[in-house]
């Protein structure tokens, strides 16, 4: 009707016979019909490119239609799909067209149900990748398989695709082939367009200048139009997330009012907050991405023990995963480099746990890799892994390889017993400690396996946080986002300023799905307190811990080694010699110290941080404590003709620098 021009009452009274009318396994009843009606609707509005399979329509309808119907305005109708390109398709095959008469090449023809098509990384390429065929012989179907694209390629990828279905055959060339492609693509054709994706959660793609977001998990796909079935997830997914068999909840639920209550006191308000606040703000990474290009990652640390893995499992529940199942973590010790990047790239808005992210469990090119793909995940950079193609068929490269790209678009989780300290890893991570004690109190330990138990529950909410996140905004997460600029403290820096801001809004996001379900008695506002008092309180030694520099570091080692001097344990530093203090001032023969620095690191069989004396000297002038790099006055104080770095002690121990290590 809207080719017609009809007006919207007369269309709207239609939309209501129909779903009245109509039967539907799927759609049970008028409403839900009239629903799935009106968002087909909306949606179609996107699409302007959309064509009407007339010929699939005119099959089912009993009467002919009307000559001014908008449908049937597609040109010659006796014409039969593939006369233009000398094939056509008839009940026992394809037939070649000739003056002599037809030749019959096949004994069987392609039913198409589906095409498959896939997404480039901007949103914005769009290309078939396959498609789902029935294999008809007779008129009986003997198969169904998924063709891919390569399989029209030449007579070996065409039949190999054909493999195990049934006795049919194939006597053509390879031009029949492209004939034949040409019939099964033929615009007319009724066939299902789906986009295949390998990552499971909310995806965004564009429809000329808007944006469309949609869901996707195993099996299931809806579209913020409530049109179902548009994508479909390619692979394998460790613990996947299923919202398709859960309902959402009824409108003042009092037992997921209660469940929800218990999850929101399994710990200390403060470690509930920054935890609750992430995973409900995971619903809406793929929102921030196109807004900030920024998302946090989520570190739990502390003593073995103290329930970081479960807290974790737990609160997964909320995107839709099983909270009793840990097949959504992964263990980083012993695992290879590719395993984790692929791990982390099979979703996009369902949390993966990272275990055991310590640095004395895993081999320093391990660790260095994780803590590589971590720092990726904050902005969702690509791993571009190269593979040998096993033919020709995507065309001939210059070296006979391709490159295969893995976006690492899943927000992580990373568990260990030591707070991660690379620096520019802790700038990216939002560190919260747990203890023993705060889940030993018996209320909590009772909430926790309560919510536990009720893991459809969580489930519920997830499918309700789902349906929210696929509606809400882009100017609503600005607003929030921006109400929240100066209540944190001024200390914080940009990074991690984002990073908690970002929590309060994902606060905020769950407020606004338990509000839409009227649970009575919930409210967040406690936590929020919690998380800024906790913030507050400890702004300088989180100011410290964000502002931390890999030079940091290394003022740390060479103070280690001055005091294995000075207790005489080791002979690497000496003052006088290699360093002199003189006031709040220390001077440093660089070319010296940094090369006794080098020894001390390869005796330790540890990776250099900064490789060389030039490259640090460089680094170091940038750090607020360094006064020169070029001072003379250490070079008179220490009987030597070159210049020497010039330190404030003062301001070293206001960075957070230990300087008792240098006597």
């Amino acid at each position: 009707y809207k080719r017609q021009g009809m007006e919207e009452a007369l269309s709207d009274s239609l939309v209501s016979r129909l779903a009245a009318n109509g039967e539907s396994s799927s759609y049970n009843s008028p409403r839900s019909r009239q629903d799935h009606v009106t968002g087909l609707v909306s949606y179609l509005k996107t699409v302007p490119n959309t064509k009407f399979a007339c010929n699939a329509m005119r099959s089912i309808m009993i009467n002919r239609p009307c000559s001014e119907c908008g449908l049937c305005q597609t040109g010659d109708e006796d014409a039969e799909p593939g006369e233009e390109v000398g094939l056509v398709e008839r009940s026992d095959g394809y037939h070649v067209l000739g003056n002599n008469g037809d030749r019959r090449i096949s004994t069987f023809t392609f039913e198409p149900i589906d095409a498959y098509y896939e997404q480039s990384q901007s949103g914005k390429e769009i290309r078939r990748v396959g498609a789902t065929l029935e294999v008809c012989r007779d008129g009986q179907v003997h198969g169904t398989v998924m063709f891919k694209e390569s399989g029209w390629n030449s007579k070996s990828t065409f039949k190999g695709e054909l493999n195990g279905i049934g006795n049919v055959a194939f006597y053509g060339t390879e031009d029949d082939i492209q004939r034949i492609k040409h019939i099964v693509f033929d615009e007319g054709r009724d066939m299902g367009e789906i986009i295949q994706v390998y990552s499971a959660g909310m995806h965004r793609y564009q429809v000329g200048a808007r944006d469309v977001m949609v869901y996707v998990e195993p099996s299931m796909s809806i579209n913020q139009y409530r049109v179902r079935g548009t994508h479909r997830l390619e692979g394998k997914v460790n613990s996947p997330p299923c919202i398709k068999s859960v309902d959402v909840p009824a409108i003042g639920d009092k037992q997921v009012a209660e469940v929800l209550r218990n999850l929101m006191a399994v710990n200390d308000p403060a470690v509930v907050a920054q935890v609750l606040g992430w995973y409900s703000l995971c619903h809406l990474k793929t929102h921030l991405m196109k807004l900030y290009s920024q998302f946090p990652l989520l570190s739990l640390w502390g003593q073995a023990g103290a329930g970081k893995t479960m807290t974790a499992v737990l609160f997964s529940g909320l995107s839709g995963c099983n909270p009793a199942s840990e097949d959504g973590s992964l263990s980083l010790a012993g695992i290879t480099p590719f395993a984790v990047t692929n791990f982390c790239s099979s979703t996009t808005t369902v949390p993966r746990i990272l275990e055991e992210f310590n640095k004395s469990k895993l081999t320093q090119r391990n660790y260095d890799h994780c803590g590589e793909v971590m720092k990726m995940s904050w902005n969702q950079q690509v791993v571009a892994k190269g593979t040998i193609r096993r033919s020709n068929a995507n065309g001939k490269g210059r070296s006979g390889a391709d490159v295969v790209e893995y976006p690492i678009s899943s927000p992580l989780v990373v568990t260990s017993e030591q707070a991660p300290q690379m620096p520019a890893l802790k700038q990216r991570m939002v560190q919260v400690q747990m203890t023993l004690p705060d889940i030993q109190i018996e209320s909590r330990q009772k909430a926790f396996f309560m919510a536990q138990r009720n893991g459809e529950a969580l489930r519920k909410v997830a499918k309700a946080m789902v349906i929210c996140a696929l509606n809400t905004g882009e100017d609503w997460i600005r607003e929030n986002m921006q109400s929240y600029e100066h209540s944190l403290p001024e200390d914080l820096i940009a990074r991690p300023r984002y990073s908690y801001q970002s929590l309060l809004l994902g606060l905020d996001f769950f407020q606004q799905v338990i509000d839409d379900l009227k649970l009575d008695g919930l409210s967040v506002a406690h936590l929020k307190s919690a998380m800024l008092d906790d913030l507050t309180g400890r702004a300088q030694a989180l100011y410290r811990e964000k502002m931390r520099t890999e030079i940091d570091i290394i003022m740390d080692e060479i103070g280690i080694l001055i005091q294995q001097t000075l207790n005489k344990t080791s002979n690497w530093l000496h003052s006088d010699t290699h360093y002199v203090i003189n006031g709040d001032r220390i001077y440093f023969d660089v070319a010296v110290t940094f090369a006794s620095y080098k020894l001390y690191k390869n005796n330790l069989r540890e990776p250099l941080i900064i490789e060389n004396s030039h490259q640090f000297l460089q680094l170091i002038q940038h750090e607020p404590y360094c006064v020169s790099t070029q001072s003379m006055d250490g070079a008179k104080l220490l009987g030597i003709n070159r210049a020497t770095l010039e330190l404030d002690m003062v301001k070293m121990g206001i960075k957070g620098l230990d300087v008792t290590m240098y006597g």
